[in-house]
């Protein structure tokens, strides 16, 4: 039998340790990102970022208006919107947003801002960092509890029931004299029973349904265990394609390859049970915050 080269065999080592290494990177990223994406190693919504705002040549809004007060670029602005210039209110408002010294004044036309962006420019999502800013950087502002009004009504609008449940709950909890507390809690009702529908649905589909939506993973512990799962076939491989022919004939007929599939079978009912339990625990904290808020729960 002609036994390899040294050379070929360090060349093929390197090899078998830059792919492993390549892989098992990429795996880790595409999980990290997968798990920020989805919320599960942190936020997932949209950052928090500054007005860009477009040049005057742009909107062509008139050159006075930058030597206008605060208060009297306020008004106009207010102009522009019962105008239905809607672009331009925007501008104004944003303008006044960055560079007004007035706090009071900031908040006014940071909440204007995330209403027209919401209401007319038809960029809700881009809306939800502005309202988020305002709860950020102006928590005693007039417009706080309408903040948290349109967060809820942009996510019920999106389907996402947990995050529209949290916003109108937190209203109707700290806010009782809000002018927008009949609508939450009508908006509210209405997430409790898209919440329980969902519910039932899930439960007429059966196994197909409890398996797509368990197996991605969902929390800490099944992330880890769905990348340990994904991780140990290709360390198999590549024990395979370093080995010799009679160390990998060994290896199949010995009790290594059996521990192994015992070993990722763990791990991937680990990954689907740990869904499973959240996503059970997940439901019912939304359910009692929806109870404790005074929301009846439709009966199933």
């Amino acid at each position: 039998m002609i036994k390899p080269r040294e050379g070929s065999k360090e060349i093929k080592k390197w090899v078998v340790w830059l792919t492993g290494g390549g892989i098992s990177i990429f795996l880790v990223l595409a999980i990290l990102f997968y798990g920020k994406k989805m919320g599960i190693l942190g936020k997932s919504d949209i950052p928090l970022s500054n007005f860009k705002e477009p040049t005057i040549e742009e909107i062509k809004i008139p050159q006075t208006f930058l030597s206008l007060p605060s208060e009297s670029k306020m008004k106009k602005a207010e102009e522009y919107l019962n105008q239905k210039k809607y672009i331009f209110a925007y501008y104004a408002c944003g303008h006044i947003a960055s560079h007004s010294k007035d706090p009071q004044l900031k908040a006014k036309a940071t909440f204007f801002t995330g209403t027209l962006l919401c209401n007319f420019l038809n960029r809700p999502k881009t809306s939800i960092a502005i309202f988020k800013q305002l709860i950020r950087d102006y928590p005693k502002s007039e417009y706080i509890d309408d903040a948290y009004y349109y967060l809820g009504m942009i996510y019920l609008n999106e389907n996402r029931l947990k995050e529209a449940i949290y916003y109108f709950t937190y209203l109707i909890d700290n806010f009782p004299h809000s002018n927008q507390l009949s609508n939450a809690r009508f908006l509210a009702q209405k997430c409790a029973k898209m919440l329980v529908e969902q519910k039932e649905i899930q439960k007429k589909r059966g196994l197909d349904v409890s398996i797509s939506a368990h197996f991605l993973p969902n929390n800490v512990i099944s992330l880890l265990a769905f990348l340990s799962a994904l991780l140990i076939p290709i360390v198999w491989i590549l024990i395979g394609f370093y080995e010799s022919e009679h160390k990998i004939k060994t290896l199949k007929t010995s009790r290594k390859i059996w521990i192994m599939m015992i070993i990722l079978t763990f791990l991937l009912s680990l990954n689907y049970f740990a869904n499973q339990a959240k996503s059970q625990k997940d439901y019912m904290n939304l359910v009692n915050a929806l109870k404790e808020s005074g929301i009846n729960i439709p009966k199933k």
